[in-house]
């Protein structure tokens, strides 16, 4: 591993793609400590070496144009079976009421109301509560969570 005297010591892998990036390295020298450790560790917990390196050039690209601060992830309230939990509930609890709120306007509008239409009705309101809640609990692995919070 290869370092610079003013912060945490840097894997091969990312010190190469900060000298190939231009103007990386001057921005990477300008960030804080507890950032560069945190890409330092994100860069060095790749499991095998193309992993590394497609991280530490991530790593660099973004340093080359600013955004390394912009590009962390901030760490989870609580784990992620508990926000899958919640997500899911809160959206079925919302299709459920909506679906409740369509039930009577198709009674109120029309006479005909059969058990098939209960069924679509809850079939919708399943894929709309995992399609709203899926987005809100994917993460991007692309770039690595504060330690912090």
């Amino acid at each position: 591993m290869a370092g610079d005297d003013a912060g945490p010591e840097l894997p091969v892998e990312l010190t190469d793609a900060l000298r190939r990036a231009p103007d990386a390295w001057d921005q990477w020298s300008q960030q804080s400590d507890e950032l560069r450790r945190t890409y330092v560790q994100w860069v060095a917990g790749g499991h095998g070496r193309p992993a590394r390196r497609r991280r530490a050039r991530r790593t660099a690209e973004y340093t080359a144009r600013g955004v390394l601060i912009r590009s962390v992830q901030p760490a989870r309230e609580r784990s992620v079976s508990r926000e899958i939990g919640a997500a899911v509930l809160w959206w079925m609890i919302t299709t459920l009421a909506v679906g409740a709120i369509e039930l009577l306007l198709a009674k109120l509008l029309s006479e005909r109301f059969s058990w098939t239409d209960l069924r679509h009705l809850a079939w919708t309101s399943a894929f709309t509560a995992i399609g709203v809640a899926a987005p809100a609990l994917w993460r991007h692995r692309r770039a690595p969570v504060d330690p912090a919070g």
